[in-house]
């Protein structure tokens, strides 16, 4: 590895952990914000909490807040905090459903103290010397996170043992069976355990969660905020309805595809026309039913794989009497206990093509071709015709000589011969020589009485077959050429990198 890549390395393995602490520190990390707003709070086990203003300004907010980590001071007015959820927190299930008791069941716990009362007096005591201040709660959520640290570390006003001695008028040791941790705590503690099962902690419909409040330093404690559960959002469906019309099949539409997407991006379906959906012959049309759908989102509908070879298609939607064209609707809303209906109509035409054209069809014209000799006749005679079973025909002339004679051949094959009214000799009627005695006939003008006939001129093969077409081996060679150039040049780059790479 050179030194660049050992540098780089270096600096990734700097950055993630970087990030890493930054994002679990304390091992309490916040997951996700609920929202961008900032939060202050004077006092905790108090309501004195506030929202920040988008001019700067503190406005009350309706939140009861206790502090999670008895080893750092308690909020006040220089600290800014996000909110976010306990349930996006790191804390182990168990410590959270402990801490929901405490939050949802403070009732429960207060008459559990009112049973102690019978028999242990001290817990009357406690209840009425904390209880209105919220502290019986403070206490069982630091006892909950940081037990060693409430008994043994916190000599304060805010730790186990100043509140022994104002419950009790003693500083027992908690160990002792006298003690207010053991008649009072260890009872509380008890009861919370066989309670937390009915708290689990989650975002779904159901579970129980709790604001859960971070500071923007780490000197003063997180904030466990008013706990609440999870209800089930009302739910509604939306039926995707599918209409057909043009020259198709059921059969030729079995892979026609429906995808639904919610807000939050999740997926529902695919829904296939030949497997999910129902059809309505009532109505000749296509339906499917999705249900359970949360009102509090938006849900994009889209169709696929509906289109058809040999056919054009147009696409249309309806929705909430708002029609459209085109293969997708997106931000459909659905309301609790009601069917919001999505209508696709597909309309498909068959395909004009070329051999649907009517063509008109040409009348068969007469195939002859008219041969003129090139050398001019020097006698008169009479020309015979004969024609082979390939349809070549052969000449036996003889010669007039003042008139040169012309043949006609017919398209069945038949040939005639009319001599003009004049021998005519010309330069150019001498084309002929011992060199050119296969070369092929030229072509001669057509007159007026055969502008209207197909003239063909016979070539002789064996002239054709002997021409050599320009050019074209001079191409392959290049070609080659510029190939073994091209693989040349790999080599010496390979020989080059491997002899660098011994260096």
């Amino acid at each position: 590895m050179n030194k660049r890549k050992v540098f780089l390395s270096v600096v990734a393995a700097v950055l993630v952990a970087i990030i890493t602490f930054c994002t679990f520190g304390n091992g309490k990390t916040v997951l996700a914000a609920d929202d961008d707003k900032e939060y202050v709070f004077k006092n905790a086990a108090s309501t004195d909490s506030f929202v920040r203003t988008d001019s700067g300004s503190l406005e009350a907010y309706d939140e009861l807040v206790y502090c999670m980590e008895i080893d750092k001071a308690g909020p006040n007015e220089s600290a800014t905090y996000k909110r976010s959820r306990l349930s996006d927190t790191s804390y182990s299930s168990d410590v959270k459903s402990k801490l929901m008791v405490v939050l949802m069941d403070m009732n429960g716990i207060h008459n559990k103290l009112d049973e102690l009362s019978a028999t242990v007096p001290e817990a009357s005591t406690y209840w009425s010397y904390y209880g209105d201040k919220n502290y019986v709660a403070q206490h069982l959520v630091w006892i909950i996170l940081s037990e060693d640290y409430f008994i043994n570390q916190r000599t304060d006003s805010y730790g186990y043992h100043m509140i022994d001695f104002y419950v009790t008028g003693t500083d027992h040791a908690y160990t002792d069976a006298d003690s207010l941790w053991n008649k009072v705590f260890v009872p509380l503690l008890d009861y919370i355990d066989s309670k937390k099962a009915d708290y689990p902690v989650g975002q779904a419909a159901g579970q129980y969660d709790a604001s859960f409040y971070t500071p923007d330093t780490s000197v003063v404690q997180l904030l466990l905020g008013r706990g609440f559960v999870n209800k089930a959002p009302a739910t509604g469906s939306i039926r995707i309805t599918k209409t057909i019309e043009g020259p198709v099949t059921a059969s030729d539409l079995d892979s026609l595809t429906f995808n639904v997407t919610d807000s939050n991006g999740k997926s529902y379906g695919p829904y296939v026309l030949g497997k999910d959906f129902t059809y309505d012959s009532a109505n000749d049309t296509y339906y499917k039913d999705i249900t359970d759908l949360d009102t509090s989102l938006t849900y994009n509908v889209e169709e696929t794989s509906y289109e058809i070879d040999g056919t054009t298609v147009t696409v249309t939607y309806e929705i909430d009497n708002t029609s459209g064209t085109g293969n997708s609707v997106k931000d459909v809303a659905v309301t609790g206990g009601a069917v919001t209906t999505v209508a696709f109509k597909d309309s498909y035409e068959k395909k004009e093509t070329a051999s649907s054209i009517a063509t008109p069809t040409p009348a068969p014209a007469a195939n002859t071709t008219t041969d003129e000799t090139t050398t001019p006749s020097t006698s008169g005679g009479t020309t015979t015709n004969t024609t082979d079973d390939k349809g070549l025909t052969t000449d036996s002339i003889t010669e007039d000589p003042t008139v040169p004679s012309t043949k006609t051949t017919e398209g069945n094959g038949n040939e005639s011969s009319t001599k003009a009214d004049s021998a005519k000799t010309t330069a150019e009627d001498t084309k002929v020589s011992s060199t050119e005695t296969n070369a092929p006939s030229a072509t001669p003008t057509p007159t007026s009485a055969a502008s209207k006939t197909t003239t063909n001129t016979a070539t002789d093969k064996s002239t054709t077959t002997s021409v050599v077409k320009t050019g074209e081996t001079t191409s392959y060679v290049l070609y080659i050429c510029a190939l073994a150039a091209l693989v040349a040049s790999g080599i010496i780059f390979i020989v080059r990198e491997r002899k660098f790479g011994e260096k």
